[in-house]
């Protein structure tokens, strides 16, 4: 079952987070993961979206943490540090639809 890695960051220097984009964006791919959402969006409730937000989807928690904990992706990670502040890095499962019920249910 695939799951999500949700990032919430705050960029305090743009051309500096650039520059970890350019070396942690490839990562994702190389560890079978693709990019699904990302930018700025639209807070409806709660405390304001940092300046950057991504959701990250892998086949497996296995191939998230894995990605994580990579030496390229661990790499990347001063460059984030130096240039923004993390709000959270989490990740959640993927959820299904239970057959007959019309409702979303998590599997496991």
């Amino acid at each position: 079952m695939p799951v999500y890695v949700i990032a919430l960051i705050a960029v305090e220097d743009g051309a500096a987070y650039a520059e970890y984009q350019r070396h942690g964006l490839p990562t994702v791919a190389a560890a079978g993961g693709r990019l699904i959402a990302g930018g700025e969006g639209l807070t409806l409730e709660g405390e304001d979206l940092p300046t950057s937000s991504a959701v990250v989807e892998f086949p497996t928690m296995d191939a998230a943490f894995a990605w994580y904990h990579s030496e390229a992706y661990q790499s990347a990670i001063p460059l984030r540090l130096s240039s923004s502040k993390v709000q959270t890095i989490s990740i959640l499962p993927g959820l299904v639809a239970e057959p007959g019920s019309g409702t979303q249910g998590q599997r496991v």
